[in-house]
């Protein structure tokens, strides 16, 4: 996984993270500072994300994934999590009340193998940011890492 501390400034693009265990923050584990998710997708974590002291965290068109169980994100806070999340994926409602915000499984091919491609009926096809460049294959823009091609 990923741990950012004393103010970091992480900007994860088109990045995968998946299959780390740790007591809090198998995924990403960030410590007052500023995490930006674009195209990404975090899953099969245990916990994809943790945040402490104030950190902000600001999804586009990503996918934060723990096999439906709510428990993707969370934190030492029972303050909200400060930050902009659109069009993306979020298991769990600590982040994400923007209508563009889905709370649906994202349809992965074979997550317990690592394979976190999308099936073809998954939400997050067609579903990312618009104003994105288009998939390689000229589509809308996907959410998550791995963009569905269509083939």
């Amino acid at each position: 996984g990923l741990h950012g501390r004393n103010s970091a400034h992480v900007h994860l693009l088109a990045t995968k993270v998946t299959n780390n265990q740790a007591p809090t923050g198998g995924g990403i584990y960030m410590d007052n500072g500023v995490l930006e998710l674009d195209r990404s997708t975090v899953a099969t974590n245990g916990q994809s994300l943790y945040v402490m002291n104030s950190t902000e965290v600001d999804l586009n068109s990503s996918i934060l994934w723990e096999d439906g169980t709510g428990q993707a994100v969370a934190s030492n806070s029972s303050q909200s999590i400060p930050g902009t999340v659109v069009y993306s994926i979020v298991d769990g409602d600590e982040l994400g009340d923007d209508e563009t915000v889905l709370h649906l499984d994202p349809l992965f091919r074979d997550a317990a193998s690592g394979d976190h491609g999308v099936e073809s009926d998954s939400p997050a096809i067609d579903s990312g940011d618009p104003s994105l460049e288009p998939d390689p294959d000229g589509s809308a823009p996907d959410m998550g890492s791995h963009p569905f091609l269509g083939l």
